[in-house]
């Protein structure tokens, strides 16, 4: 005899929420051990990911970003601004020698690092070699100003608080660096900064500072 309505007696029903809670509990318990089982006790792998990332090039992305940039080998394009003194400066000035031209910002760490390495070659005053930095944020100049005193740099500052040859040269992240040879076309031009790249940098301006003038044998 059976009674309609009446559920027999048997295991009570799991929920689905609690069914999925502890299907969640099982992965991750997984993924726990296979994690500990690659890394071991001492984290080795997350020390060499670690190490890895650390050699990359590192820049900061810029406020000024676009999806293009111009081609090396082309001339470059004009640039006009005024020094922390408020003089004046343009790139037609000069054409004739090699020009290190720099982009960065007061909050670019990597930036600060390869500034400090351009401060060397100011302070080397390679004959033929002319450095400017155009940076690129709109801060003051006073602000800027100071923030190069604290540094200690003393080599050419730009001040581009309007962005206008940022948007020029088309820098989608800082640091970056170009070189134009003495016709001012561009012969080098790189983003980031990373291990390595002093080195780069320092080839590259004393290959272009060796090659002959234009018209010379």
């Amino acid at each position: 005899m059976t009674t309609k309505g009446i559920k027999p007696a048997g295991r009570p029903q799991v929920g689905p929420w609690l069914r999925a809670g502890r299907l969640l509990f099982v992965v991750l318990a997984i993924t726990g051990c296979m994690l500990f089982t690659l890394c071991g006790a001492n984290g080795g792998l997350i020390m060499a990911l670690t190490s890895y990332v650390g050699n990359l090039p590192q820049f900061t992305s810029s406020s000024a970003s676009t999806d293009s940039r111009f081609i090396v080998d082309q001339p470059a394009p004009p640039l006009s601004l005024p020094s922390l003194d408020g003089w004046p400066v343009t790139l037609s000035d000069q054409r004739g020698q090699v020009v290190l031209l720099t982009f960065w910002a007061t909050w670019c760490t990597p930036c600060l690092t390869e500034l400090d390495h351009i401060q060397t070659l100011y302070d080397a005053r390679l004959p033929g070699l002319v450095i400017l930095t155009v940076c690129q944020e709109s801060h003051d100049t006073d602000y800027v100003r100071a923030f190069v005193r604290e540094r200690g740099w003393n080599f050419p500052v730009l001040h581009d608080a309007e962005l206008v040859t940022v948007h020029r040269y088309q820098v989608r992240a800082v640091p970056r660096t170009l070189l134009l040879d003495r016709e001012g076309v561009v012969r080098y031009d790189h983003l980031g900064y990373g291990p390595g790249h002093d080195a780069e940098l320092d080839a590259a301006i004393d290959a272009l500072l060796s090659a002959p003038r234009l018209g010379e044998e």
